[in-house]
């Protein structure tokens, strides 16, 4: 059964004319790519995903992350249908150097949800200078 919810990425250019979506939070271990309309799936020993029950707890973390210089793509909050997830932590087994990270659902950001699967649906908000615009 799937749900919605909303997840904040950030843009990654590949070729000339082709766009895939960065998770910008909390997917630990390595770098999970969306593709919009596509279901994506943790990277194999990290998960589960993350993303955001509510419009406004999304939108919020995208104004946030705008402020974060070493981020350098553009913000964007999508739109998702998910499957949840009967996980209560996030995991990586293969974390960097200093091993597995494991942080239960209730140390992350308010609103916070786990799925096993996301996909992107439709983009309701883009970073846009010093502020996220809402498009819907």
């Amino acid at each position: 059964m799937s749900s919605i919810g909303y997840k904040v990425c950030g843009e990654h250019l590949i070729g000339i004319h082709k766009i895939e979506y960065v998770s910008m939070y909390r997917d630990f271990g390595r770098t999970v790519y969306h593709t919009q309309d596509a279901w994506t799936v943790p990277n194999r020993g990290c998960g589960p995903l993350t993303l955001f029950e509510h419009k406004e707890h999304a939108l919020r973390m995208a104004k946030i992350y705008e402020d974060v210089d070493w981020w350098i793509h553009p913000c964007s909050v999508f739109e998702c249908e998910y499957k949840p997830s009967n996980e209560r932590k996030v995991w990586a087994t293969e974390f960097i150097s200093w091993g597995a990270d494991m942080t239960p659902l209730n140390e992350l950001e308010a609103g916070t949800i786990l799925a096993d699967k996301v996909k992107l649906l439709s983009c309701i908000g883009r970073e846009e200078g010093r502020g996220v615009s809402v498009l819907i």
